[in-house]
């Protein structure tokens, strides 16, 4: 996925686009992509900066980490960079750069002849990074019982879930002879 930076004005110029899990190198059975993923970036050009900002909206089946079933989660997300083009002879830096108002981590630096810049990276990047570390399909999501791993959101189980730690065992000895407690 290559965008141009040739011709980029400082009025915003618009880039959409559609790309499929192939595009973004997306790890298999993590989840699956339900639909492309829609890529919009917005350049603007100040000065020698070109100022990126992206969107990604998609689609995913996930499992739940509760009741393990999967469900569908809408990914709508945002990244951004800055490109530097450097001056035809100008080397490329590898020191620390003095910029007021960005980090040295955020500039690309290209060639002077280079007229466009591969966002694979930040489009994957964007994406992984939007999917929850422990999905869930509801806030409600009941799980799976312990005993016998009936979905509880399906249907309740008759499981007695009195499993008490040996370690305490005599103090729930005491509550049960004085209720009034």
């Amino acid at each position: 996925m290559k965008i141009d930076l040739y011709g980029v004005s400082e009025q915003k110029d618009r880039i959409e686009f559609d790309c499929d899990a192939g595009n973004i190198e997306i790890p298999e059975g993590e989840f699956t992509l339900d639909s492309p993923v829609t890529v919009t970036v917005d350049l603007n050009e100040s000065g020698e900066l070109v100022y990126a900002k992206g969107r990604i909206v998609a689609s995913i089946a996930i499992e739940c980490v509760r009741c393990l079933e999967s469900f569908h989660k809408e990914i709508d997300d945002e990244f951004s960079f800055v490109v530097k083009r450097l001056k035809q002879g100008e080397p490329f830096p590898d020191g620390k750069i003095e910029t007021e108002e960005i980090d040295e981590e955020d500039i690309i630096f290209i060639s002077h002849d280079q007229k466009a810049l591969d966002i694979t990276e930040f489009v994957h990047d964007a994406l992984l990074l939007s999917i929850p570390s422990k999905p869930v399909c509801c806030e409600k999501c009941k799980g799976l019982c312990p005993q016998c791993g009936q979905n509880l959101n399906i249907k309740d189980c008759h499981c007695s879930n009195q499993n008490i730690d040996p370690r305490w065992q005599s103090l729930k000895s005491l509550f049960d002879d004085n209720s009034d407690i």
